[in-house]
């Protein structure tokens, strides 16, 4: 009678624990149209402004929208992605959340075509002159010569202000997109001896324009194919830092550094690439 009602006891737990074992959540998916865009400089030159919005399956699912690292401006309950605000040259990663704890989350990458420079310390001494712009945040893309950087193929067209007047060359190449960091340097020394008020960091606002085809298509390293798009069109803030030594660099240039360090550069908040712009420190020796 013991072993019976043991027996039962066992049988009775294993079928309440059982009970309390959530199920397995259902899956959802999202989906994009495609997984590069781009701004359109047919579409910027009007009032209308670029969205897309999501796909999900199941249709009826509600939820909320994240992404990895700021830059992308989405709509966190929708999903809908304004492409027009968001920063380009960058993978993000798009997780949808069900409100319904039934339902699975899902996660979906998404690239905006474009250019970004990779914030980074340039050591003259050792032969880093030269910031090259990242297309569509393959830092391992190379050009028709083999070299790093934007291929004279693509058509690019890049301008490069300061906001005061220069007497120095250029920095910026304006079919290349290269920054010259030997006369970033000069060109901070100039402002040094004439403006005394001037410190750091000397602001470059870089305006690009690339004009692609499918021969020349920019590889999209997200569906690992040739993507071609007519017209790209953006803006990039940069600030360039000049010390002689790095160990001269201050500890909240080092701490942006640091945060910006992965690429695409590791953000918390969604703020605007005016508020969170390109950082390149140039020093003359380790």
């Amino acid at each position: 009678m013991k072993q019976l009602l043991l027996l039962l006891f066992v049988a009775g737990t294993l079928v309440a624990c059982k009970s309390n074992v959530a199920p397995e959540g259902e899956p959802t998916e999202i989906s994009f149209d495609s997984l590069a865009f781009h701004p359109d400089i047919t579409r910027r030159n009007t009032s209308r402004e670029r969205i897309i919005r999501p796909k999900i399956s199941p249709e009826e699912a509600r939820g909320r929208f994240e992404t990895d690292i700021a830059g992308l401006d989405i709509n966190e309950s929708d999903g809908s992605i304004n492409i027009d605000r968001s920063e380009a040259g960058i993978r993000y990663t798009v997780r949808f959340v069900p409100n319904n704890p039934k339902l699975k989350p899902d996660t979906v990458g998404l690239l905006i075509a474009g250019l970004d420079y990779l914030d980074s310390i340039y050591v003259l001494a050792r032969n880093r002159f030269r910031a090259f712009p990242i297309v569509n945040a393959d830092r391992n893309y190379k050009a028709s010569n083999g070299q790093a950087g934007l291929p004279r193929s693509m058509n690019g067209r890049f301008t490069g202000n300061f906001g005061f007047a220069s007497a120095l060359p250029p920095l910026l190449n304006d079919s290349l997109g290269i920054i010259d960091l030997k006369r970033a340097k000069d060109i901070i020394l100039e402002r040094r001896r004439t403006n005394s008020a001037f410190t750091n960091p000397l602001n470059l606002t870089v305006r690009y324009t690339l004009r692609d085809s499918v021969k020349n298509a920019v590889r999209d390293t997200i569906l690992d194919r040739a993507t071609s798009f007519a017209v790209v069109q953006n803006t990039i803030s940069v600030q360039i830092y000049h010390y002689r030594f790095r160990n001269d660099i201050p500890a909240f240039v080092s701490d942006a550094l640091r945060e910006r360090r992965t690429f695409p550069r590791g953000r918390t908040e969604n703020t605007p690439r005016t508020e969170r712009p390109v950082i390149l420190v140039v020093v003359d020796r380790d």
